[in-house]
Parts: structure tokens; sequence; C-alpha cells
């Protein structure tokens, strides 16, 4: 939800990130790393070359055997280590 809303966000589309919350929100578990995982973050950023919030969404989906769907090209560094399903840019 995070990085949808940065991308409705920064093309003005405010409104549209609120439907989105709505429509989604009652159907999703939110989930976070355990502290000790946070520490992984900086080893991540050194060795894939990924920024924070790259680097988070990656170990999240580690950690949880999940996968990435995303627009982002930079998670073509990790398609190995975690399954990443890339759509077209909406904007």
């Amino acid at each position: 939800m995070h990085s949808i809303g940065v991308i409705l966000f920064r093309n003005s589309k405010e409104k549209i990130f609120k439907i989105f919350l709505t429509d989604i929100l009652p159907n999703v578990e939110i989930i976070t790393l355990s502290k000790k995982s946070y520490e992984d973050l900086a080893e991540i950023k050194r060795k894939l070359y990924l920024d924070f919030d790259d680097a988070y969404q990656y170990k999240i989906a580690w950690e949880h055997h999940i996968e990435i769907v995303t627009i982002d090209r930079d998670f073509e560094k990790v398609k190995d280590n975690v399954k990443v399903i890339f759509i077209q840019d909406i904007s």
C-alpha cells in the first residue's frame, strides 16, 4: 500500500488512493519485519544495491515467503531469491 500511495500521491491522485484503501484494507493482513530483520537491511543494500524501501520489501517477501508485485525494475536483482511479478506502469 505504501508504494502505491507514493505513486498515486506523486501523480496527484489522492482520491484514487482513498478508493483503493476502501477496497483493499478489509481484505489484507499487514505484516512487518521483526526487530532483528531491520539489521539485515544495510547488508541487503550493500549486496543488492537496493534503496531502503526496496530492501524492506524484499526482506518482507523473503521472510514471509510471499511474492512481490511491482512496476519497479530494481526488483530484477532479487527475482532469483523471491518471486517477482512485474506489472505495467499505470501512470
